[in-house]
């Protein structure tokens, strides 16, 4: 007679691959959105349906050491799918791309233009994003 312990470790293995077998794919952007936002706390709003990328360029960053950082953001939302890249163009600011994930009416991020780390002071600079996520996708 086989034992209860036999028989559960081959049963758990096979779970294991099976559930690994059915895993998503990755998710990949379908069309993109793109804007480019200025310096002094500027808004600016997208429409963006499911599954476009978001990019977004904010302003160059003047002062050294001090860089854009993400103050807000709901992930639920748009999916952040790199960090800060810096831009080819020295005259333009560094560039970060979302994936729109979910149909929202309302989502917004929030960018500072913060000093390094350790200094006590405010941020100097801030710009928003409210993106709007519709059904479908595409450009």
């Amino acid at each position: 007679m086989v034992s209860r312990r036999a028989l559960v470790f081959p049963t758990l293995i096979s779970w294991v691959v099976l559930l690994g077998a059915c895993a998503a794919p990755a998710l990949k952007p379908n069309g993109q959105v793109t804007a480019r936002l200025e310096s002094h706390g500027q808004r600016v709003t997208l429409v963006a349906k499911l599954g476009n990328e978001v990019v977004l360029q904010l302003p160059p960053v003047a002062d050294p050491g001090y860089s854009w950082q993400i103050a807000s953001q709901d992930a639920r939302f748009l999916k952040q799918l790199n960090d800060f890249q810096p831009s080819a163009n020295a005259a333009a600011g560094p560039t970060i791309r979302f994936m729109a994930t979910r149909v929202v009416s309302r989502t917004l991020v929030r960018f500072l233009l913060a000093p390094p780390a350790g200094k006590e002071t405010r941020p100097v600079d801030a710009a928003e994003v409210v993106v709007t996520v519709q059904p479908g996708g595409g450009a």
